[in-house]
């Protein structure tokens, strides 16, 4: 439970042998992990405990406003006041989290309003109570990942914790009576065990770092759907062509190819894109974008009679590839046909008495490498060139202010330690009171204090 949503995964770990190398005979153990199924809700995390909290404020700041004689209308308007709502948030995060280890808490801000001080206390109850929506919805996400994984809840043998929402009590208590009484595995560190993960996950994949290899074998979360048509419009005698499918179901494992095979003689219009029914995060596109298949009607030209006895449509096959990001991809496209030809064979049979030419029919198979390129969705643009440029140059650009921020930084430091060791010099050191007069060092202790106050003000 993170700070906008609540993600849920039911995970099953095992372990298997593997040979030490190819040529041993001894083998070591290997740790694996595997995702069944999924299941989250983007409207239940931190963020939407804070705002309960806030909303207990908006109401006391109210109340404190009307005492103090506030205009109506000012008062009705606090929730559209930036700087208001945005103390109160800051203010409603650190209850949320002195609530988690504490009973009760007070609220106290300086000058929320005009001159107004706030100070407003909450009970660990009051906050329950202002969350009671919120929390019928913890267990809720857990309930479609077992579903969608076919696990019942009595084979979950624990809940791992992680991201700050889970640090809320009754959350846990939730998770708790969930499992009929089995104790929270809270090993990981909520914060810090995602970044940790995905590090590890890294130095897996990645063959620059020597850690222990664990397998994962991940799944996509979302159905992935394709639609063929024709690339350029049929004419009137044609019948319009389409033909779609699902290519990667629910829960289909990454890293995994499919194929479709169908008899056409048209370049290609291969749309990608979530099925109607996948559970799609908020505002994100089901387009993914299309394939430009190319060559059909060329290689069609080429082998045609005289030259080729092929008589029926080539077979075109589309290799599609879900990446271990879960990414598709075409990653080939071919059209074969299929060659008949005749082949003499002489029958020096018994039964014919004398030797006989007989004409047996064959097959000869041409494959012919389509061209594909790929087409992003709309919402998406190609990284070219010029956007390539504009991005270094907006690199530059930060790298320049920060370099400009350490220089400004390093400068300010080096001129605060001047200041110092030269105020120590004029009230501590000898020579340099032979060699100046009380107004001269009085002239410059006010240029020291000068400069102080200018460096505060930077």
């Amino acid at each position: 439970m993170g700070s906008l949503s609540t993600q849920v995964s039911v995970i099953r770990f095992f372990a298997y042998e593997e040979k030490v190398s190819k040529a041993s005979k001894h083998t070591k153990i290997m740790l694996a992990f595997e995702v069944l199924g999924q299941g989250w809700d983007e409207m239940l995390g931190g963020a939407e405990f804070d705002l309960a909290i806030v909303d207990l404020l908006i109401d006391s700041v109210k109340d404190m406003l009307a005492k103090n004689k506030v205009d109506a209308a000012d008062i009705a308007s606090i929730k559209t006041n930036p700087k208001l709502m945005t103390r109160l948030k800051q203010e409603a995060q650190k209850a949320k989290r002195v609530l988690s280890a504490n009973k009760e808490t007070v609220v106290s801000i300086e000058g929320l309003y005009a001159d107004f001080d706030f100070k407003h206390p909450i009970t660990r109850e009051r906050f329950y109570a202002a969350s009671a929506h919120l929390f019928d919805k913890v267990t809720l996400p857990i309930d479609v990942a077992l579903a969608r994984a076919g696990v019942s809840k009595d084979k979950v043998e624990g809940i791992v914790l992680l991201g700050g929402g889970t640090r809320v009590p009754r959350v846990r208590e939730l998770l708790t009576d969930y499992l009929v009484g089995k104790p929270l595995k809270e090993n990981l560190n909520a914060e810090e065990g995602p970044a940790m993960g995905t590090a590890f996950r890294a130095a897996n994949l990645s063959s620059a770092f020597r850690v222990r290899h664990i397998g994962l074998e991940d799944i996509s979360s979302f159905p992935i759907g394709v639609r063929l048509k024709n690339l350029k419009p049929t004419t009137a005698e044609e019948k319009e062509f389409s033909k779609r499918g699902t290519l990667f179901p629910m829960n289909n494992r990454l890293h995994k190819r499919r194929g479709v095979t169908l008899a056409h003689s048209h370049d290609l219009h291969v749309h990608i894109f979530y099925e109607k029914d996948a559970p799609l995060p908020l505002d994100t596109t089901s387009d993914l974008g299309w394939f430009e298949v190319t060559g059909i009607k060329a290689a069609i030209k080429k082998y045609t009679l005289p030259d080729y006895n092929v008589i029926s449509p080539p077979k075109i096959h589309l290799s599609f590839r879900l990446d271990a990001s879960g990414m598709i991809d075409l990653v080939q496209g071919t059209a074969t046909f299929v060659e008949v030809y005749s082949e003499e064979k002489r029958d020096n049979s018994a039964v014919s008495g004398d030797g006989q030419n007989t004409k047996d029919q064959k097959e000869r198979r041409h494959v012919v490498t389509l061209d594909v390129v790929r087409h992003p969705p709309n919402d998406v643009q190609w990284y070219d060139a010029q956007a390539l440029e504009l991005s270094r140059k907006i690199l530059m650009e930060l790298e320049e202010k920060d370099r400009s921020v350490i220089d400004t930084a390093n400068t300010l430091n080096a001129l605060e330690t001047y200041i110092l060791e030269t105020r120590n010099a004029l009230y501590s050191n000898k020579i340099v009171e032979k060699i100046s007069t009380e107004a001269e060092r009085n002239k410059l202790l006010q240029a020291l204090t000068q400069t102080e106050e200018w460096m505060a003000n930077c």
